[in-house]
């Protein structure tokens, strides 16, 4: 597999289709972990342009659908890295930006086994103006580990016409933790 071109995360456990760009590993070289931190990191909008036209230039036309919205997911530590990459996404595509969810539990999920992972929940930010149910949403994050927050973000949105995601990671955990 190239680096940097997408591909889908075929995983039972998570419900809205993803895509990747990066699948990450154990084994995986060390210039890998160096990227991941490097955009958790950044705020400089030439990283968040380059993986997004990156992604859209790999992504056919077809597969994407008018009345897209980007939804960022929201971060445990408050950073804005999905956001940004989201409004970069946006700046190319043409496509809303709608930042409109929220973590009720904001717990770091780096300590977390499967099962509190799983239970994360998250809902539409108070006052903010609610998406139609005719819009598909891309739910838009930096890394998928076990989906959690993915499914979660789908749950809080279930009105909506269809949900996929895209995230620039997946992190594949190891069997004895992910098991957990």
């Amino acid at each position: 597999m190239a680096y940097g071109a997408p591909f889908e995360i075929r995983d039972q456990r998570l419900r809205p289709p993803c895509s990747a760009l990066f699948r990450w590993r154990r084994e995986s070289p060390k210039a890998l972990d160096v990227l991941a931190q490097l955009f958790k990191e950044s705020e400089t909008e030439a990283l968040f342009n380059f993986f997004a036209k990156r992604w859209l230039s790999q992504v056919r036309s077809q597969d994407l659908v008018k009345d897209l919205v980007l939804v960022p997911l929201p971060s445990s530590t408050g950073r804005r890295h999905s956001k940004n990459w989201a409004q970069a996404l946006s700046r190319l595509s043409g496509f809303e930006v709608w930042d409109g969810l929220e973590l009720v539990d904001p717990r770091r999920q780096a300590s977390q086994r499967r099962a509190q992972r799983q239970a994360r929940w998250i809902r539409p930010s108070p006052g903010r103006k609610k998406l139609p149910s005719y819009k598909s949403v891309l739910f838009v994050d930096d890394i998928i580990t076990t989906g959690a927050t993915m499914n979660a973000a789908q749950r809080a949105l279930e009105g909506c016409s269809r949900h996929y995601g895209v995230a620039l990671f997946h992190r594949e955990l190891s069997i004895d933790f992910a098991s957990s």
